[in-house]
């Protein structure tokens, strides 16, 4: 499961998930059938309980309070705790994930 792995540095967390270039196109596609999209769910949790189901937790610096959340071409903005945050992440299935769970608090 080479790059399938969650990760993350002081201030940026990495969590693989489904793209389209994983879908795999019927045999019968012709090259001009538009490309299969790929739809990933992502909940974001601000405070409550850490998640009992989480693979992986990291401590994250948001100084700004704001967490982007999205790929290159788009993405949205969630307001955190500032300071030093813990992260928890859930992905289903945990290779080409399809549905992510995160869980932000502060310690």
């Amino acid at each position: 499961m080479s790059g399938s792995s969650v990760t993350a540095s002081r201030t940026c967390l990495v969590v693989p998930v489904l793209h389209a270039q994983d879908i795999e196109t019927p045999d019968t596609a012709s090259p001009d059938d538009p490309l299969p999209l790929a739809q990933v769910e992502v909940t974001v949790r601000v405070g409550g309980p850490p998640l009992a189901d989480a693979e992986f937790t990291a401590h994250l610096l948001r100084d700004s309070g704001r967490l982007k959340v999205g790929d290159a071409e788009a993405g949205r903005e969630v307001q955190v705790p500032s300071g030093v945050v813990l992260v928890g992440v859930a992905r289903s299935p945990a290779e080409f994930a399809e549905v992510v769970r995160l869980c932000v608090h502060r310690e």
